[in-house]
């Protein structure tokens, strides 16, 4: 999926680069995607025990935030109201806290901590999907001619 997204963000690099909201939000959706499949990748890993698999988890989630916070930076300095995206970007960030919560548990010997880190993953993938729509959707909106 992440590489659908890519090719089709290429595809429209102009008017994403040219807007900080579109901008931002493409950065986080190819950032969480990204992420999302080292996070599975590097936790289905043989020969580790549920500590490692929490330390990942926790890790990339950690960077994943901080990335977001900052990528959002510009968009809250513009002089237009943007509460969606900065909506979007606490849920999104709510995600990414709660699967850390998850690696907590999981870290501490509670095994139900992956399940609560799974579910948020999850939640935050069904966040992207619709994030890249709603991208695609914007983008296309403003590369139509208005008549």
């Amino acid at each position: 999926m992440t590489g659908l997204v890519a090719v089709a963000l290429s595809m429209q690099l102009g008017p994403i680069v040219r807007d900080p909201v579109h901008l931002h939000r493409a950065r986080m959706i190819l950032a969480g995607s990204t992420a999302m499949f080292i996070r599975c990748s590097l936790a289905m890993m043989g020969g580790q025990g549920g500590r490692a698999v929490a330390v990942v988890l926790f890790t990339m989630c950690f960077a994943v935030m901080t990335m977001s916070i900052f990528s959002y930076t510009p968009v809250a300095k513009l002089p237009t109201d943007h509460r969606a995206s900065l909506l979007r970007t606490i849920g999104g960030n709510a995600c990414y806290a709660f699967e850390m919560l998850g690696a907590g548990l999981l870290f501490w010997g509670i095994p139900w901590g992956l399940v609560l880190a799974a579910v948020a993953m999850m939640a935050n993938f069904v966040s992207m999907i619709s994030g890249a729509w709603l991208l695609f959707v914007g983008v296309s909106r403003e590369a139509t001619p208005r008549t």
